[in-house]
């Protein structure tokens, strides 16, 4: 998925267009028919221009169509209503398999241009995340992917800035998504240990690990006695990332790769859950690798204790359906 800056409104599979409660116009100038259409709708309660309200067309039975979405009032439109009226739109041209969007959403918000491509950024590239990893693709109704996003605004430094740390941040998100939805069996703490050496040499960060050696010799008896039924050594990752000489900010995430609750198991409904006890580890490595790429200037220590806590985990084998 590729983000384009246009100077005009670009033709695409899906043109994505806001309207405020003042706005009387009704996109007059851009269609008369649609703008017909749109005062139809709104007469017959059909639509409204509050914030979350939505109409399509498809003008002329065209395969192109027009989402028109309800901003809501200008003075109370928030960049977070702005990012979720972009989910909305990559929504629903998921929803029509289209292929390209072009949208002037930008061009009628009154943001901080860094903070508005930040936020246009984070808003497609979050709506494009799904865990389909272990799911067999349907050759005969493949999926199509969005590829192309025209966004009607003024290029400017600031803009293209925003966009580069709005897909970084949510990319970053994304890893972390991935941590979590992956299954236990999969996700040990030997698997962050070899996926932090991996990140740690691309970016400009320093890992520490501490094994359950280490820990003994500490007398680290939370770590080891939470893993001690588990064949899942404990781990204890200390990723530091320097882009300042000032005093480090600490970021600590809980990893619990999984938690099956001591004695007292997790019934029915729940044990599958367990795996996301690791999600605070996730959302630290996420948020330290974002950073980085982005050359935050702060010096930053994230911690990840990671561990797993089975009740004589050592009888269960990679594959059983416990882990």
């Amino acid at each position: 998925m590729k983000l384009n800056v246009e100077s005009k409104l670009k033709e695409a599979d899906l043109t994505v267009l806001g309207l405020f409660e003042e706005d009387k116009h009704n996109y007059k100038d851009f269609n008369q028919k649609l703008s017909e259409e749109i005062s139809d709708a709104i007469s017959k309660k059909i639509f409204t221009k509050k914030y979350g309200h939505a109409y399509s067309s498809n003008l002329n039975n065209s395969t192109k169509r027009v989402l028109i979405l309800g901003l809501g009032k200008k003075e109370e439109f928030t960049l977070e209503k702005f990012r979720k009226s972009i989910n909305k739109s990559f929504k629903y041209s998921r929803s029509r398999k289209c292929k390209s969007i072009s949208t002037n959403l930008l061009k009628i918000s009154n943001f901080n241009t860094n903070l508005l491509g930040r936020a246009t950024a984070e808003g497609f590239f979050l709506s494009e995340y799904i865990f389909d990893k272990y799911i067999t693709p349907d050759k005969e109704n493949p999926k199509v992917k969005l590829e192309n996003i025209y966004l009607e605004y003024s290029s400017s430094k600031e803009l293209l800035n925003g966009l580069e740390e709005g897909e970084i941040i949510a990319n970053a998100t994304n890893f972390a998504r991935d941590l979590v939805n992956e299954p236990a069996i999969e996700v040990t703490p030997a698997y962050f240990e070899k996926l932090a050496k991996e990140i740690s040499k691309k970016n400009n960060i320093s890992l520490t690990v501490l094994n359950k050696k280490d820990m003994v010799k500490l007398k680290m008896g939370g770590l080891l006695g939470v893993t001690a039924g588990s064949d899942q050594e404990p781990k204890l990752l200390i990723l530091e990332y320097k882009g300042s000489s000032e005093r480090p900010i600490a970021l600590v995430g809980k990893g619990v790769t999984f938690d099956a609750g001591g004695y007292n198991l997790k019934p029915s409904g729940h044990m599958e859950t367990m795996k996301c006890d690791m999600g605070g580890a996730a959302a630290v490595f996420g948020a330290i690798k974002a950073a980085s790429e982005m050359k935050v200037k702060k010096h930053i220590i994230a911690l990840m204790p990671l561990c797993e806590n089975l009740v004589n985990g050592s009888a269960y084998k990679p594959g059983d359906i416990l882990r």
